[in-house]
Order: structure tokens, then sequence, then C-alpha cells
């Protein structure tokens, strides 16, 4: 359930985007690995930000998608590379390795996490309670900055931000395969990179080709009301319900209190009926043919 409908049109207005602005934030670091035995050594090393060649590298090293691959062919080599971010794992295929991050030296046995898994970042943008719904293909698990009412388990995560300084953290493998949020479009950071939230805005289980038409409700902050949408074509309920294409009616209530105070209806089809009780509710609808 997104508050899409107050923003949207500007977005497709101006050509407003999300900037990278979390990577743009992070200063760039300075990466120095030195080989200790006379043999050739590769060196791997995964970071949760960007990374680029330095100086003394060779056509056999590599830096891309948050990876470092140092090849040291004898005792003497030595490999410079540049990083935003934390450096996430070190791992070496002969003798570990001397490294050196913008000049101090770091033990590698230090960083042994897991490089299967990425680091997702939810960053709120709305002085108010905001809950973003994250579906992966792969495997999911809390972070550092999770909290006790977030939820990371079967492919899903959930990510409750209560104010504009809220964020979050989680680990993942795969790739995100949907994203819903309740409030505002959240910030989300895979990794160091602001990812682009407008490849999710389409339902891709809707009946026609184009991006489902839908019905936004806003309730008052006290209290609560009742609103019904009966249509065509199956309906599909967003901020975090299960999904029900074979449905046709909604019947639930918005507002204060425990009742999500936005509700957005993503459907197919037209509107047959609407209603809604005594109450100030604000509707925005979006009909597509």
């Amino acid at each position: 359930m997104n508050r899409r409908a107050l923003t949207k049109g500007l977005f497709s207005l101006t050509g407003l985007a999300l900037f990278d602005t979390a990577a743009a934030q992070q200063r760039w670091r300075t990466l120095r690995i030195e080989n200790t035995v006379d043999r050739r050594n590769v060196v791997e090393v995964v970071v949760t930000g960007d990374v680029r060649l330095g100086s003394g590298t060779e056509a056999e090293d590599s830096a891309e998608d948050g990876r470092i691959r140092s090849v040291l062919t004898d005792r003497s080599a030595t490999d410079n590379f540049e990083f935003t971010g934390q450096i996430r794992r070190i791992r070496w295929s002969q003798a570990e390795p001397r490294v050196y991050v913008d000049g101090r030296r770091v033990d590698p046995t230090d960083y042994d996490g897991d490089a299967n898994y990425r680091e997702m970042r939810i960053y709120n943008t709305i002085d108010e309670r905001n809950v973003v719904d994250v579906r992966v293909s792969g495997e999911v698990r809390k972070g550092d900055l999770a909290e006790n009412e977030d939820v990371a388990r079967d492919g899903r995560i959930r990510s409750i931000l209560n104010d504009r300084s809220a964020v979050d953290s989680f680990e993942f493998t795969g790739s995100i395969t949907d994203v819903r949020w309740s409030a505002r479009r959240p910030e989300i950071v895979v990794d160091g990179r602001t990812i682009d939230l407008d490849r999710f805005d389409d339902d891709d289980d809707d009946d026609d080709d184009d991006a489902a038409s839908y019905v936004r409700v806003t309730g008052p902050r006290r209290g609560s009301v009742r609103v019904y949408i009966r249509t065509t074509g199956p309906i599909r309920t967003l901020f975090g319900d299960d999904d029900n294409p074979s449905n046709r009616v909604v019947d639930v209530r918005v507002g204060g209190g425990s009742d999500a105070r936005v509700r957005e209806v993503r459907y197919t089809g037209r509107i047959v009926q609407l209603a809604t009780g005594e109450g100030d509710v604000a509707i925005d609808i979006q009909q597509r043919d």
C-alpha cells in the first residue's frame, strides 16, 4: 500500500529520480594488498560499496560489483585498489597477505563474513511510521540495525520505520523481486548502491499488459472509516497483505489506532461500487484503460 498517488504524478511530470545519495556520501578508501610468499597468491576481497583499480594492478587483477581480485605472483608483488563502504570478507589461495586500509594494517582474519549475503539498508523518507515489505528470491536475515519488531524470514523482509531518521539493515541472497511500502517510497541501498524502485511499481501478475489501476484511501488520524470497493477484475490489496488475485471485493477500515491510515488497492477492470462509512477520507483513483 503506497501513497505514491501523492507523489507519483510529480515524479512523472518533472522527471525527478532517486539519486545514489548514500553511495555519494561515502568516501573512497585505499586498499593495499602485499604478498607474503614466493609463489602465486590470489586474494579476494568483498566490500559493501563500490570498487575500482588503483596503482600497480595488472591485467589479471579485477575490481567490479563490490568484489576485488588481486593476483600476486611473487613475494614482492603488491596491488592497490580503492573502495567505498566496509570490507566484509577477505580470502586467499596460498598464504595470509598483508592488508592495509588507508595506510593502516588490518588483520585479514577479522573479515570472515559470508560473501554470499548482500547488505540491504532501508531508509525512511517521511516523518511518520512507514512499513516496507521486501521479497527476495533467496534467504534473508536481520542485520545490525534491525529492531525486534522487524521481520526477516521465508524470503520476506518487513522493515518498520517510525520516523525520518529510522534505518534498518538486513542481509539477503538472491535478488529483490518485490517492494511495497505503507506511507511513502523509502530509499533502499544494497551494498552501497541505491536501487531504482520504479521497476517494482508495475504489477506483473495483472491480466492487462499495462500497470494495474489503483484506489488509494487515506483515513483520519483518529478513529477509523470503513471502505468498501468492488471491481469487475481481480483485486490485489497491498500494505503487506497476502496476494489474493481471485478476490474482487475489498472491505477494510482505514484510520488511526491499529488500522492502516493509508490503504492502496491495485485492480484490473473497472470499479462498480465504492462506499465509505461516516468520517473524513481522501480517495485517489487512477483508472488505466
